[in-house]
């Protein structure tokens, strides 16, 4: 059971959260880049060699939902951008 005290804790995390993610996503750092497969989107790091150990002649699927969008229809659906983060890998 989470005492008062723990609950008014986490709500303040929660909401410091809140308040400093929209800051952190708006800039990002100048190593980031987009492309190759869909320029202009989906912003990636640098990633060194052995980054990823996938397994050679291996299958690899993945799912987005990408059936709900933003409530503004201008603005960049993030799902989207979720997807072309992922093929710019």
């Amino acid at each position: 059971m989470i005492r008062p005290l723990s609950t008014s804790v986490l709500a303040g995390f929660l909401a410091a959260g809140l308040v400093a993610a929209p800051v952190a996503a708006q800039t990002l750092p100048e190593a980031f880049s987009t492309g190759p497969a869909i320029s202009g989107h989906g912003p990636v790091a640098p990633q060194p060699a052995d980054a990823f150990n996938l397994v050679p002649g291996e299958k690899y699927r993945v799912l987005f939902d990408v059936a709900f969008g933003s409530r503004d229809e201008h603005a960049l659906n993030r799902r989207l951008e979720s997807v072309a983060r992922l093929r710019n890998l």
